[in-house]
């Protein structure tokens, strides 16, 4: 296959994910998320690549966003790998969607883990890498299993008390959603108990033990 078919393949994908499976996704994203910063709106937040400030649509006030590229919701451009930030500076760390993108992510997770408070809770949202071809995104680094990523927490010191999947990597979400009519019938598809190892994405939150 020449690179110009496996570009134009890509873009096809990419433009199907966003149109058919992408916006249900997301939603999906902010209903968990709504759940696990239940009780924290006071909390001290970063939001890491914040992108459209998904914190900031939970009601959080106390939010730091970073992002490499200027936005409404940024407030420092900054690496996700090298934090400018004093050690246990927050007491909410969320990166939704971005691990993924890093091209060194557990660099990432050892800064992330720093600016930490003790007793902190931690939120992470990413493709489940046992199933998610990273190949049709070329923004995309890194695919990291379930299994490597609750092991790689709980070596820097966090404990894991939720790790919860949506929809399934075993079918493609896109094909699936564009031939089902109703908004509804995608909710309730994505809302089903999914085991993380058959996921499509995954959502782990874990707090920082204390010394």
């Amino acid at each position: 296959m020449t690179s110009s078919s496996s570009d134009s393949r890509n873009s096809s994908h990419a433009h199907d994910w966003w149109h058919e499976f992408g916006p249900y996704a997301h939603l999906r994203r902010l209903e968990i998320l709504r759940k696990l910063v239940s009780g924290r709106m006071s909390s001290s937040a970063l939001d890491v690549g914040c992108g459209t400030g998904m914190l900031k649509m939970m009601g959080l006030s106390k939010i730091v966003g970073i992002d490499l590229r200027n936005g409404q919701e940024v407030t420092v451009l900054a690496s996700a790998e090298y934090l400018p930030f004093r050690d246990q500076s927050f007491q909410l760390v969320f990166a939704g969607e971005v691990i993924e993108h890093l091209d060194a992510p557990r660099r990432a997770l050892r800064d992330w883990v720093r600016v930490l408070e003790n007793g902190g809770s931690m939120i992470i949202s990413t493709p489940n890498g046992l199933l998610v071809s990273r190949s049709w995104n070329p923004d995309h680094r890194h695919m990291l299993a379930p299994g490597d990523l609750t092991k790689t927490l709980a070596r820097l010191g966090l404990r894991v008390n939720y790790a919860r999947g949506f929809f399934t990597g075993l079918i493609s979400g896109r094909r699936v959603f564009r031939w089902i009519p109703f908004d509804t019938v995608k909710m309730t598809l994505l809302r089903l108990p999914v085991p993380l190892s058959l996921s499509y994405d995954l959502f782990i939150s874990a707090e920082k033990i204390r010394d």
